[in-house]
């Protein structure tokens, strides 16, 4: 199955994100933070942080932007899928800000729930690396590409 060898993680998103990802709308995500590890190329596996905890969508990452939260608008602002005032909220007191391009939207099928795929334990707002088992169950619960 193509993907599953590469670096695969898992990140929380509030469903409205998710959805517009899913859209087309956001092209950009934004994180106060950027693990070493994560390159170009990665997939990440997003689940929705709001309540139940289910597997939404994933995506490839493309570029990978760093800068200060007003040069990482300049260049992603009108591509992120957010208003500007939430923005500012979001990196308030944050030195630097980063935004991943979003490639390849994939989504999963309904019902899919975060704890019977990756194991019992429910993940905190951070990147996780996902094993090659977890990879693999994740795939298999694809519907397709996003448009």
């Amino acid at each position: 199955m193509e993907g599953i060898a590469k670096t695969t993680c898992l990140l929380s998103i509030h469903r409205v994100y998710c959805d517009r990802i899913l859209s087309g709308v956001k092209k950009y995500e934004f994180r106060k933070r950027c693990p070493e590890w994560l390159r170009s190329g990665c997939e990440m596996v997003l689940f929705s942080s709001d309540a139940p905890e289910t597997l939404l969508a994933m995506f490839e990452v493309g570029a990978i932007l760093s800068g200060t939260p007003e040069e990482i608008w300049q260049r992603a602002g009108a591509e992120g899928g957010i208003d500007h005032e939430s923005y500012l909220r979001y990196y308030e007191n944050q030195p630097v800000a980063f935004a991943f391009e979003i490639r390849n939207v994939r989504r999963f099928a309904e019902g899919n729930a975060l704890a019977s795929i990756v194991g019992g334990a429910i993940v905190p707002h951070s990147f996780v690396l996902l094993s090659a088992e977890q990879v693999k169950a994740i795939h298999n619960c694809l519907v397709c590409p996003s448009s």
